[in-house]
Parts: structure tokens; C-alpha cells; sequence
């Protein structure tokens, strides 16, 4: 048996340096990039480079996260000769990882999914839909399906395909020009626990808008004027979902960036977050409910750097931050987040060589960045040895935030956690006023 007394500093930590999680040895294009977590906590990152055997086309790469290190990049779409870009990403409830982007010569979307045994053959999924790009996935927690969405060039409309684990389904227009008049384009999907999806795009009408509507069963309901703003164009929306099932958006405006939230029944007035000039926003939610938005900041053409905050229901909690240094324009910053972390990855174009760069911080203050590691094989059980002045709860969480041991103490005393399997924890002890969180692995 090992003892962790839990004693931790309460520390305010700032984002990590950034990690050049690409590494390529050709120009990387910024044309898009995919992030995503799996069931285990890995993370995944897919990104479009120049071809690396002197092609002219563009390929795409992929990388992964263990929790330690990043992997090296693998080529996953095997087209040299042709301009992929773009590329989504979404983990199942298996921890199977699916990819699509763009074929732009051929204006198919393609797929891969990687499983245990490597990167499955690519596949065209749009099906007879041509001038296919821009396309976003994501994974329905309820039948484990995988749900694709792009716009086609040629006719303007959204569609929409989802596999479910054998094939994937006739493409679907979701966006017809009886409720649609006008083109639309760039969508970003998520589902909400109950397995609805919801849609975001931009709308071509009135100086182009940003349009919401969700997917209940096979009717699509709640179509809305998200924007609603006649001054400036629309653009680069993405949509998260949280523990409640509520739906929150941000959008770039010209060089503004703006949130809302739709409840289910009613949106929240519009909030323009104070940054200018900023593009490309992302948003995540932490199981507390807030708001975590990042964007690029531009100083100049050549010059820029990632923002970062937090909306606690419309309220900025803390001062815009800077993630790293200025860089030579940011683009396209995704964020994830975890119990303990937030993660962040983006384009950074550097002269005529551009990489992907990662970066994270602390979730809550006090959590220690320190991983306590133990092998289940050498050590059968973990105990925590707790040397309090005063009472509290201790509470253990696993890495998707879901609550595994709690227990109210009062005095000093022993606590075996044998019972956990192997995983990624995070055990908190919480008094009236103070918090602490520590990381552990544990493996066998």
C-alpha cells in the first residue's frame, strides 16, 4: 500500500509554454484543424501540411497526447497530389477516433477512423453532393453514432450524414431553399446528453448572419436568427453544449467576437467580449457551467497571439489572458478541458513554415501540475492519509468529471481507494473556504 498525505499549495498557474506539436519539416497550411478527447483522456489533433514527398498537394496529419508526450505526426490521407483540408475530429464511446476533411479538386469529404490496429482506408462520405467542404463531426453520447456536416459550394445548403459503425447514411439537405433562400456555409454541430443535435452556421442573408436550429428525432425545430446584427459580416461560428443541455455559441463579427446562449425556450441578450481586433473564437464549458472562449488576436499582418477568459453566466471571471508569447499570427485556437485542464491547440504561422502549437492551464486554482504515478501491479491500493484542521469533504473524480468516491471527515484518518480501477483521477478536498486538487495515474 502507498500513502499521499493530501497537503497541496494553493498556486495560481498560468498557461504552459507552448509546444510545437507538429514539427514538420514543410510548410504547414492554416487552412483548418480538428481537436478532440477521448474516453481516457487522450488528446487528438489532426492538421493539413504541405505533401512531404515534393507533391503539390496538400495532405492531412495526425498527432495524439498520451497525458505525457506527443506522438509524432502520421500521414492519414494519402493524396499527394490533391489539396486536403480542413480537418474535424470526434472520439466515440469506444475510443475509436473519426476524421474528416476536404478533398478540394475533387469537392468529395472524406473519412478515416483509427482504431486499435491503425488508421482505417479514407472514404468519401458526401456521397453524389458536389463542391463538399468545411465539414464538422461529432459524436451522439446516446447510439454512439458519428454525425458529419458540410456545405457545398455549388447549391449553398448544409448536409448532413451520420455512420453508425458499419456505414454512413445517405447525405441529407438540411438546409432547403424553402427555409433557406440564401446560401449557407461553415457549420459547427454538437449533441446535448439527450442525444439532440444542434446546428450552427453562417447564413448569406442581410449581410450574411449566423443561424442556429436543432435536431430532435428526424424534425428539425427552433430555427433562429442567432446574430441578428445588420452591421458587419458573420462569421466563424462554434456552438458547445453543457451539463444542462444548454446551448452557447460565439461567432466573429468583422473583428469582434460575440456570445449568446439559448436555454431551450428563450436566447440571452447578446455579449460582445472586450477584445478588438480578434477572429476565429472557440468555446468549451467546464462541469461548473462556465464559459471558456479563446480567439486569435491580431496586432498587425505579421504579428499576433491566442486570448483567453472565462464567462461566468455573462460576467468575465478573469482578465483576458495571453496563451504564450506574441507569434506570427495565430490561427484557428480550439480549446478542450478536462477536470483538472484546459487545453489548447492552434496554427501559428511562422515565416514560410507554419506548425501546430499546444498549450494548457489549470482549471481551478490550486490544482498542482504534477502527475502522481502508480502501478497497479507493484502497489494494489492507494491511500490517502489526511491531516486536517478542520472538516471537510474529500471527493474523487475520474477524467471525465464524474464524481467515483465522496465522503464527509471530520477528523484525521486513512482512506484506501482499492476499489478504483486503473485511471486518470483527481481527488479534491474541500473545506468551507479552501479547495485543493491534486492528478493522479493509476495504472496496471
Amino acid at each position: 500500500m502507498v500513502f499521499i498525505s493530501f497537503i497541496f499549495l494553493q498556486i495560481s498557474s498560468p498557461w504552459s509554454e507552448p509546444v510545437n506539436i507538429s514539427n514538420t519539416p514543410t510548410v504547414n497550411s492554416a487552412l483548418g484543424n480538428g481537436f478532440a478527447m477521448d474516453k481516457y483522456g487522450y488528446l487528438h489533433c489532426a492538421f493539413p501540411d504541405s505533401a512531404h514527398d515534393g507533391s503539390a498537394g496538400t495532405e492531412i496529419y495526425y498527432v495524439f497526447f498520451n497525458g505525457t508526450e506527443w506522438s509524432h505526426y502520421v500521414n492519414i490521407s494519402h493524396s499527394p497530389t490533391l489539396s486536403s483540408w480542413g480537418p474535424a475530429i470526434a472520439t466515440d464511446s469506444f475510443g475509436n477516433v473519426h476524421i474528416t476533411w476536404e478533398e478540394y479538386e475533387t469537392g468529395k469529404i472524406m473519412w478515416t477512423m483509427k482504431t486499435d490496429t491503425g488508421f482505417s482506408t479514407p472514404i468519401p462520405i458526401s456521397g453524389s453532393v458536389s463542391g463538399s467542404q468545411a465539414s464538422s463531426i461529432a459524436h451522439n453520447p446516446v447510439d454512439n453514432t458519428i454525425h458529419c456536416v458540410w456545405h457545398s459550394i455549388w447549391n449553398g445548403h448544409i448536409w448532413h450524414s451520420f455512420f453508425n459503425g458499419d456505414s454512413w447514411s445517405t447525405p441529407v439537405d438540411v438546409t432547403p431553399s424553402s427555409i433557406f433562400p440564401d446560401d449557407c456555409a461553415w457549420a459547427d454541430i454538437a449533441f446535448d446528453s439527450l442525444g439532440r443535435l444542434h446546428l450552427v452556421f453562417m447564413n448569406y442573408v442581410n449581410n450574411i448572419q449566423i443561424s442556429y436550429g436543432r435536431k430532435t428525432g428526424e424534425k428539425w425545430e427552433y430555427w433562429t436568427d442567432v446574430s441578428n446584427l445588420t452591421s458587419g459580416y458573420n462569421e466563424y461560428p462554434a456552438i458547445a453544449i453543457d451539463s444542462i443541455n444548454n446551448v452557447h455559441i460565439v461567432w466573429q463579427n468583422t473583428e469582434k467576437i460575440y456570445y449568446r446562449y439559448f436555454d431551450g425556450e428563450n436566447w440571452s441578450p447578446r455579449i460582445l467580449l472586450p477584445d478588438y481586433p480578434c477572429y476565429y473564437p472557440d468555446i468549451a464549458i467546464d462541469g461548473n457551467g462556465r464559459k471558456h472562449i479563446v480567439w486569435s488576436h491580431f496586432f498587425s499582418q505579421s504579428s499576433g497571439i491566442p486570448y483567453y477568459t472565462i464567462l461566468e453566466d455573462t460576467q468575465m471571471i478573469i482578465p483576458i489572458e495571453s496563451i504564450g508569447t506574441v507569434v506570427a499570427r495565430p490561427f484557428y485556437p480550439h480549446l478542450l478541458i478536462d477536470t483538472g485542464f484546459v487545453h489548447c491547440v492552434w496554427y501559428d504561422y511562422r515565416g514560410n513554415n507554419g506548425d501546430m502549437f499546444y498549450s494548457r492551464r489549470i482549471l481551478y486554482v490550486g490544482i498542482t501540475d504534477e502527475r502522481v504515478i502508480f502501478d497497479k501491479s507493484i502497489f494494489p491500493s492507494i491511500c490517502f492519509k489526511l491531516n486536517i484542521s478542520q472538516g471537510g469533504y474529500l471527493r474523487i473524480y475520474d477524467i471525465r468529471g464524474v464524481k467515483v468516491f465522496e465522503k464527509k471527515i471530520n477528523k484525521a484518518q486513512e482512506i484506501s481507494l482499492s476499489f478504483l480501477p486503473a485511471g486518470i483521477y483527481f481527488p479534491c478536498w474541500e473545506t468551507r473556504n479552501k479547495k485543493y486538487i491534486t492528478k493522479i495515474v493509476y495504472f496496471k
